[in-house]
């Protein structure tokens, strides 16, 4: 503090300047430090250069490792707050400088202390405080000033205002780079290639390296560059590079690909370009709109701090977007009246968000016919909030919810996905519960009985002709509920909906098998793997590039680039076989061991949950405990801020699937209610191989396979007591001439049974097991 109160009580610090100490306390907290420490410096892109080398750091030693400058702590205040959380275990650490005065960038660089300093652009930024671009590029070669003699100075060569740069790195070593243009030759350090596909080739002096990156933009390429120069200046490995490249994930309003779901815009493709804006970044964002197909709507709010040239920088702003053939301005803000005038027809200015909205959703700014293909890239300064814009396009709404909302908006809980899981879980449950005796009675009606093997206890014969193919009713349940609650523009809903209900149909068939033909075996066990087959490695191949993925036009894009390389491309950091409790270690899987692994967790989870359905009520809690848990890790990976905060890899979009493990929870209590013991239907194998499916695609989706074969220990136990049965014995008849047991009867529930325990008994106790393995899988998101 600057000074004490007179009735201060406790011991205090006082200093001239508060933030003046602070700075000092950070500066002198780093130099305890010897790690590599990159700056990134710029007018455009620092904070996207900067999630693009902590990605890389990330895949070089795991996040846990690498520190990085969160949110706006980019100033004098932010900066040493950053440096402050320094310890021991990083290995690398980048941090981003935010400047709007003269002097500033010294001053921030001194208190970071560099051994690397990138300076990504001199473009037009803060113009009321530093009225010319030299003065911006003099301001930005402060921070290569500030390295040490070894220290390493990063640029773009092919910038005006590179050789102030150089001249500033005199003595250093110099890693520049730059993205090669047809017809332009460079002589620099790290070169970059667009190719047709739109991957990226990087050529170091290392060697070269390919990757697809979800970043739109010829800018995005050039930050890459400046992000895997950096990176090497650094000491990672080509392979670290380029699996954090395909890491990493556009940051929250800059360039990010939403879909739109609100009626009539829906399918259209909404870029989320809002956190900031001046000159030159509108005229990258207007590029980025011209290279998709028709029709492109480009919404613009005001640009702040561009000083007396304000009103001729909205104007070129208009001018460019006419000249790049848009389809159409919408604006918002007085300044933007400016460049409303330059775009000519088709352009429109509106006083309000709310007005703006109101066109935007009309039908006449997009033809809801060609909504599918449209693009609306929405921009502006800060101060604007943009970002309510693209809330109105892109957010999660039932249609019935949105038409509601327009009177009630209380009715805008429904817009949060806890609210939403509730409420899923409510629906599927009261469905269940409802229709329950009438799907008793039909299946009753049309002799659906279960057909009891002779061969196992005695006990079960009495519960012969008992109703079963009653996970159908599981189904109707889970399909309701997920189609009310749950976002149905969310690719892995659907995924995970075509296994769940695919399975359900071999199931189905199976069943029908059992019951028509009074054969206990049902399909042979040819014919239903083969089935299995076919869905599991569908779901596998397209899984491989969707988890990869924001939206399905990317997956389709990351895929034709793996066929395109000759099936050499990797699949980024987030999926890779997790590990639990070592969130900094985990294991690349590459697309064919991401597609083995998956079809192996998806067939091998059906059959396992239907091995286990023998006993009332046995099989559908832990069904039902487990699909909770897996929800719960379905929320962490949706959400970018739990994620990050526990380690593990943002999944956009998976926290949706948190809708349907909460309706197949409500589906599953309310098909308990009359399977306990003494049952009044079975499940049969239409809800058991289901299930499992289910729970095996949202285990690979919400990239935690390792913690379900800990949560589903039972499943595990059972499949296992059964292989080692059949092993067992076919070698014992091969070399003793008759077969010998293990269990006295598998699976495991059975050898229990015939042990003296009563079924309710084992029923119970597995329960319980269930219940301490899935606290413990769960025990994995903090532990570690």
């Amino acid at each position: 503090m600057s000074r004490s109160p007179g009735d201060w009580r406790v011991p205090a610090i006082c200093v001239a300047d508060t933030r003046a100490a602070l700075g000092a306390l950070g500066a002198g907290w780093r130099r305890g430090f010897s790690l590599p420490l990159v700056v990134v410096a710029g007018s455009n892109g620092k904070t996207t250069v900067k999630e693009m080398i902590a990605s890389i750091f990330s895949a070089a030693a795991g996040e846990a490792r690498r520190l990085a400058t969160q949110g706006n702590l980019n100033n004098d205040v932010g900066l040493p707050i950053t440096l402050l959380r320094l310890d021991r275990q990083h290995q690398f650490a980048v941090v981003e400088l935010g400047i709007n005065r003269p002097g500033e960038a010294q001053l921030l660089a001194r208190i970071a202390g560099p051994t690397i300093a990138l300076v990504n652009n001199a473009q037009r930024e803060h113009q009321a405080f530093m009225v010319t671009l030299e003065a911006v590029a003099l301001e930005h070669a402060s921070v290569i000033h500030a390295l040490p003699p070894d220290g390493t100075a990063v640029f773009p060569a092919d910038d005006p205002y590179a050789g102030i740069w150089r001249v500033a790195a005199t003595g250093n070593r110099i890693l520049d780079f730059a993205l090669r243009r047809p017809g332009v030759d460079s002589d620099a350090v790290v070169q970059g290639t667009i190719a047709d596909s739109g991957a990226l080739r990087i050529e170091t002096p290392d060697g070269a390296l390919d990757v697809s990156l979800r970043a739109l933009g010829e800018h995005n390429a050039h930050n890459a560059l400046a992000a895997a120069a950096a990176a090497l200046a650094a000491g990672v490995s080509l392979d670290a590079v380029r699996r954090g490249l395909q890491a990493f994930e556009p940051v929250n309003g800059r360039l990010q690909v939403k879909i739109a779901s609100a009626a009539p815009l829906a399918g259209a493709m909404v870029i989320d370009d809002t956190y900031n804006a001046n000159p030159d970044s509108m005229r990258a964002a207007i590029d980025v709109l011209a290279a998709r197909v028709a029709p492109r709507v480009f919404v613009m709010g005001d640009m702040g701090e561009v000083g007396d040239d304000g009103p001729a920088f909205h104007r070129e702003v208009g001018a460019y977007a006419r000249e790049r053939q848009l389809d159409a301005l919408y604006a918002i803000g007085d300044a933007s009246r400016a460049a409303c005038t330059a775009f000519g027809s088709h352009a429109y200015h509106f006083d309000s968000v709310e007005a703006l909205v109101s066109a935007l959703l009309s039908k006449d700014a997009v033809a809801p016919e060609r909504a599918a293909g449209a693009t609306i890239l929405v921009k502006g300064s800060r101060f604007m909030r943009m970002e309510r814009v693209v809330q109105a396009g892109s957010r999660m709404l039932l249609a019935l919810a949105q038409w509601l909302q327009s009177d009630a908006s209380y009715l805008r809980v429904i817009n949060y996905l806890t609210f939403r899981a509730v409420m899923a879980t409510i629906t599927a449950l009261l469905i269940g519960l409802v229709c329950g005796p009438a799907v008793i009675r039909k299946l009753t009606a049309l002799k659906m009985g279960q057909a009891v093997r002779k061969d196992g206890p005695q006990t079960h014969w009495v519960k012969s002709g008992t109703p079963t193919m009653g996970g159908v009713l599981i189904l109707i349940g889970i399909a309701v509920s997920t189609l009310l609650w749950g976002d149905l523009t969310n690719r892995f809903i659907w995924i995970v909906m075509l296994v769940t209900f695919g399975f359900g149909v071999i199931g189905w068939v199976d069943d029908y098998r059992k019951v028509v033909y009074k054969d206990p075996r049902g399909m042979s066990s040819r014919e239903k793997y083969f089935w299995q087959s076919v869905i599991g490695l569908f779901a596998a191949v397209y899984l491989a590039f969707s988890v990869s993925e924001a939206n399905n036009s990317r997956v389709f894009e990351l895929f034709m680039a793996w066929v395109h390389s000759g099936f050499s491309i990797g699949l980024p950091a987030r999926a890779d076989l997790a590990l639990p409790f070592l969130k900094a270690i985990s294991y690349p899987l590459g697309v064919w061991g991401f597609i083995a692994l998956t079809y192996f967790v998806i067939v091998g989870s059906s059959n396992a949950v239907n091995l286990t359905d023998g006993l009332d009520g046995l099989v559908i809690m832990p069904v039902v405990l487990v699909g909770a848990a897996l929800g719960v890790f379905a929320y962490v990976m949706g959400s970018a801020v739990y994620s990050k905060y526990l380690l593990f890899p943002h999944i956009p979009g998976a926290g949706e699937l948190l809708i349907f493990c909460s309706a197949m929870g409500g589906a599953g209590l309310a098909f308990l209610w009359y399977n306990t013991y003494p049952a009044q239907v079975f499940m049969g194998d239409v809800g058991a191989l289901a299930l499992g499916g289910a729970l095996g695609t949202t285990a690979v989706i919400v990239r935690q396979e390792i913690v379900l074969f800990i949560m589903g220990g039972v499943f595990v136990a059972e499949t296992v007591s059964v292989m080692l049965q059949v092993t067992w014995f076919r070698y014992t008849k091969k070399r003793y001439g008759e077969g010998r047991r293990i269990f006295k009867m598998a699976p495991l529930h059975h050898h229990f049974e015939l042990s003296g325990w009563k079924e309710t008994q084992v029923v119970v106790r597995f329960w319980i097991i269930t219940l301490m393995l899935c606290l413990f899988g769960l025990s994995t998101l903090k532990l570690r």
